[in-house]
């Protein structure tokens, strides 16, 4: 499973053959609620154990950030899901360009 916006979430599916949380169809996802609520969460943790127990509550393998979240969804580098990215223990970045970032979920 495959964190990112629900905007990013069709191209990730076609390009990485791989299931997101979000994405734009809303009609199709069950438990619609319950998987905003959960997207929302995962962006912005209020700790880190919480943070660890989304992830595997939701299967969420890689993350998926590109300029345009970054700018819509958090003010600076030390705001929400951005502060934990840099800890080796939790997230290995698999993939940088200009525009967007791949990071993999490190399990235990």
């Amino acid at each position: 499973m495959v964190l990112t916006s629900h905007i990013n979430g069709f191209v990730v599916e076609y390009l990485a053959k791989r299931k997101v949380l979000l994405d734009g169809a809303f009609y199709t996802i069950p438990n619609l609620e319950e998987a905003f609520e959960a997207s929302y969460r995962l962006f912005y943790p209020p700790d880190q154990q919480t943070l660890t127990r989304l992830l595997e509550q939701h299967h969420i393998q890689f993350i998926v950030i590109d300029k345009k979240m970054k700018e819509d969804l958090w003010n600076s580098k030390k705001q929400g899901l951005l502060v934990y990215l840099d800890n080796e223990k939790l997230f290995k970045r698999i993939f940088t360009s200009s525009n967007t970032e791949i990071w993999q979920v490190q399990r235990g």
